[in-house]
């Protein structure tokens, strides 16, 4: 692990993002990622930390090591593919601890488990709806917290950014008034208007 701290530390030094895959063995004869070995790697994020398609997560214990033992600014990603329950765990854990800042959204792409189609919109009006979090909290798990771990330029609403925008209201035949209510009922989004780069596409 020595070893590979060291890689880490370079990449780092040279403006690279790490994402440290955590959870069972990804592929045959790997070792398993611990919560102490990810802790000694010190990552910009911890990827499919409910685990994914092909793997189970980290005991409970071990998640939660991670989310009280790692850095503030370090990201920990719930992918649609991954264990939902362990998901829950995760969002109200950060929840309590005024943490949903650091929840990023997955669809594991482009590999095989990721081709759900909507990943991303189910993930967000599931954990809207059913988990009650508050759409103006959900809403930056799917944009901008990505946004501030990769310093993209994109994914926020701010003067100096690239304008890549989507208009929305809430969908046809929905009790929803509006779109943020339409993800608090589970609903879908209606689509009305795409810009990117200020231009309406």
């Amino acid at each position: 692990i020595e070893e590979v701290k060291s890689m880490v530390e370079w990449a780092k030094a040279n403006g690279m993002i790490i994402c440290v895959h955590c959870g069972s063995q990804s592929v045959p004869g790997a070792e398993r990622l611990t919560a102490d070995r990810f802790l000694v790697l010190d990552p910009d994020k911890a990827t499919h930390l409910n685990g994914d398609g092909g793997h189970v997560a980290l005991p409970w214990d071990e998640i939660e090591e991670i989310i009280k033992k790692s850095r503030k600014e370090t990201k920990l990603e719930v992918v649609f593919h991954g264990n939902w329950k362990i998901a829950n765990e995760i969002i109200e854990t950060l929840k309590e601890r005024h943490e949903l800042d650091r929840i990023v959204l997955g669809s594991d792409q482009p590999i095989g488990m990721g081709i759900e189609l909507g990943a991303i919109w189910s993930l967000l009006r599931y954990i809207s709806s059913v988990l009650e979090i508050p759409p103006e909290y959900a809403i930056p798990m799917a944009a901008g917290n990505s946004s501030d771990l990769y310093k993209l330029n994109r994914g926020k609403i701010e003067v100096g950014r690239e304008a890549d925008i989507l208009i929305v209201d809430a969908p046809p035949g929905s009790r929803a008034k509006n779109f943020l209510e339409a993800l608090e009922f589970g609903d879908p989004c209606g689509p009305a208007l795409v810009m990117v780069d200020g231009r309406v596409v």
